[in-house]
């Protein structure tokens, strides 16, 4: 019907008298005029060719229009060609800045395109150090997270060029700290041996070593001990956790214990003339392992030994004369001595005993 409607307005025009015909209006003339701007009428083959240059350049001029396609009309006006228009997508969500740690909370970017259509979210196959699922971006490890977001298109719509959000995941910090409590306020050779033990913040296990500094103890299968026969020294643990592809290797931490020999004390006896045919007992006292300025009493008269006491050195060790009485009719005289050992036990009633009281 439109064609053969078309034919008969062609048949119309070419039956009127030349003489008779006139334009029925300027814009009517503007329409069928020649490029030149004559007044002579334009074919439908020109017409077509004119609509089709005129909707190209509109098409060029503003392919980031309102509308999600352009349409080119052809000569008699009828719709032709749908061309699409680019579907530009952007980030609606903001990336962490100016990075994470591995461990940090995680991430859900959002984007959207000019389209309206959804936009996919993945992963980039270069991406290193995060995981993606339900939406959600996870920081595991040290790497680049890339983030890439993409919109296929339609009929519509040309598919959008790719767009992405980039992330520095960093190796995440860890502590480490020791669980048990170390001896205090020292120890003496031969005391009971001690199992330190340490945690890090990352959950990955602790190494317990000696320092290359320490001395008088040992470290076997996770035990300390302290053999009798160690002088005096300083007991060094180390604990240290290497970290990993998450986690930074973590800042050593130590405990440190002093070592005393075994607590004791000794004394020499000897008799000791203090007037004509009159002898008290004296000698050298003598104590190591001591807790450092503890004092020696002798606990049988309860005050200080020689009326003085013996205090014992930082290293734990005590030396002094002595001079004890013997009392009347005695024939042999016991010395009591109390002191404080360096783990901080008392050292009971350590006994001497004396030869026989020296006679008149």
């Amino acid at each position: 019907m439109h064609g053969d409607s078309g034919e008969h307005q062609r048949a119309a025009v070419h039956s009127l008298p030349e003489t008779s015909f006139s334009p029925p209006a300027v814009l009517g003339l503007a329409a069928l005029a020649g490029a030149d701007g004559s007044s002579r009428p334009r074919g439908r083959a020109a017409r077509r060719r004119d609509a089709r240059a005129s909707s190209d350049r509109a098409i060029q001029d503003s392919s980031l229009g309102p509308l999600p396609y352009q349409e080119r009309a052809d000569a008699g006006g009828r719709g032709g060609d749908k061309l699409p228009r680019r579907a530009l997508p952007g980030f609606t969500s903001t990336k962490p800045t100016p990075a994470v740690n591995a461990g940090d909370p995680s991430y859900t970017p959002t984007a959207t395109a000019t389209s309206g259509l959804s936009v996919t979210i993945t992963l980039d196959s270069s991406s290193t150090g995060c995981t993606l699922s339900g939406g959600s971006v996870t920081f595991t490890a040290a790497g680049t997270c890339v983030i890439d977001a993409n919109q296929a298109g339609n009929g519509t719509w040309l598919a959008a060029t790719q767009v992405q959000q980039t992330i520095t995941v960093n190796k995440a910090p860890q502590t480490v700290g020791f669980t048990s409590t170390k001896p205090t306020p020292a120890v003496n050779a031969g005391d009971p041996s001690y199992t330190p033990t340490a945690t890090a913040t990352s959950g990955l296990s602790v190494t317990i070593t000696l320092d290359s500094s320490s001395t008088g103890c040992t470290l076997s299968s996770g035990i300390v001990s302290f053999p009798a026969d160690a002088t005096n020294g300083s007991c060094v643990i180390d604990a240290n956790q290497a970290g990993n592809g998450t986690w930074l290797a973590a800042t050593q931490v130590q405990q440190t214990i002093a070592v005393f020999p075994v607590a004791e004390i000794s004394v020499n006896p000897a008799a000791v003339e203090v007037g004509p045919g009159q002898y008290n007992w004296g000698g050298n006292l003598t104590a190591q392992g001591l807790s450092p300025g503890s004092t020696i009493y002798d606990c049988q008269s309860g005050s200080p030994c020689n009326g003085a006491g013996v205090t014992a050195d930082p290293s734990g060790s005590a030396s002094t004369p002595a001079l004890f009485a013997c009392g009347v009719g005695e024939e042999s005289f016991p010395l009591y001595f109390d002191g404080t050992a360096a783990d901080g036990k008392t050292i009971d009633s350590t006994t001497v005993e004396s030869s026989p009281c020296p006679s008149p």
